[in-house]
């Protein structure tokens, strides 16, 4: 485990920090921190045990303590599996590149990063996606880029705002992006995933895929995303393919 490594980093940088299980998902290895970047310095990659890659260190500060600290969460999340690489690599599209036999997500937004992986050989993919609630203006302005094959009556849920159902929808179609894009390979639009149901109950979002992406991704393949509230305006989702 890397928690040896953090005793001698500047605590002020990191805040709750730990392995969660917020999905229905046994095999999967969470870890999730908050984070300040008014604390961070570039002294901590050193002091977590992350490598900076030189794309990163030329960014500015906010870039910097996102990747820091997303990155954090997926080492403590290998070393929980029983993985110790020096690095987690960045793919062409700044994807994560993850050790051989692993499958795995990251996503950070203000104050909070997670990460989770799989090592299941029958997981194809993972993606993660965090979101604070999106204002009902900015809604407003990019709900047909969002929703473009969906009925706008969908964002009318008992027991949540429509902004709220409209933040989960945006951040499940993210999510799926992320788990299928290592076997498509090139980007895909919001227009290739339609949600047809939103269970309050079930904390579950189905939809279903419009176009032929890949083999098993084909049109009307209907997937699974869940999601997981740890504040009034704060979410994330999940998708497991």
């Amino acid at each position: 485990m890397l928690s040896e490594q953090i005793i001698s980093a500047d605590l002020s940088f990191l805040g709750n920090h730990g392995k969660v299980a917020w999905w229905p998902f046994p095999d999967l290895v969470q870890h999730h921190c908050q984070f300040d970047q008014n604390f961070y310095q570039d002294h901590m990659f050193d002091s977590l045990g992350v490598l900076c890659p030189e794309s990163v260190r030329r960014s500015v500060v906010k870039r910097r303590s996102e990747f820091l600290a997303g990155r954090y969460c997926a080492m403590q999340a290998l070393a929980e599996a029983g993985y110790f690489p020096k690095c987690i690599g960045v793919g062409k599209q700044r994807e994560p590149v993850w050790p051989i036999g692993v499958m795995g997500a990251i996503s950070h937004t203000t104050g909070l990063a997670t990460s989770l992986i799989s090592n299941n050989p029958e997981c194809q993919g993972i993606g993660i996606d965090v979101e604070l609630t999106v204002e009902p203006a900015a809604m407003q302005k990019i709900i047909k880029h969002i929703l473009p094959l969906e009925s706008f009556n969908i964002l009318k849920q008992p027991g949540l705002r429509p902004e709220e159902i409209f933040t989960l929808i945006f951040s499940v179609k993210e999510s799926f992006y992320k788990s299928a894009y290592p076997r498509v390979r090139r980007f895909f639009d919001f227009s290739a995933a339609k949600v047809v149901d939103v269970d309050l109950n079930q904390r579950r979002i189905t939809f279903r895929v419009t176009e032929n992406l890949c083999e098993g991704l084909t049109i009307g393949t209907e997937i699974y995303g869940y999601y997981h509230q740890f504040s009034d305006d704060l979410w994330a989702t999940l998708v497991v393919l």
